[in-house]
């Protein structure tokens, strides 16, 4: 029980923000609809995340995502994986700046990790 519990608390002493993730605004049908769906996945994929309500009004619905830094691979194959990452600050970030390498290996990893995701190149013929 003791080890479990100093387990937990490692954990929790190990997370971090790995992203801002953007869901549109009020006056916009779908966002709140969005921000559920995120909300209802992420937690099925990452039961030890935690969600923070970052609503502004002039940037709109936002959830900041806190995780284990040792989940940050995990997250970001995911989050390209599941088609979160036009909606994600750091994938967004990572593909138009000098971190393309990173996007890249995301890619990578998500096609591996979830194909049934990724169109098959031999589809188009």
């Amino acid at each position: 029980m003791l080890t479990e519990n100093l387990n937990l608390i490692e954990m929790e002493n190990s997370k971090k923000m790995m992203d801002l993730v953007y869901f549109g605004y009020a006056y916009e049908t779908d966002s709140k609809k969005l921000e559920n769906e995120f909300m209802e996945e992420i937690k099925v994929k990452f039961p030890e995340c935690d969600l923070k309500d970052a609503y502004d009004e002039i940037k709109g619905y936002r959830r900041e995502v806190i995780l284990p830094e040792e989940r940050k691979d995990d997250y970001y194959s995911w989050v390209f994986a599941f088609g979160w990452a036009e909606c994600s600050l750091s994938a967004n970030l990572m593909m138009m700046g000098d971190d393309a390498n990173s996007a890249r290996k995301y890619i990578a990893m998500a096609k591996s990790q979830y194909p049934e995701n990724f169109k098959s190149d031999d589809s188009s013929m």
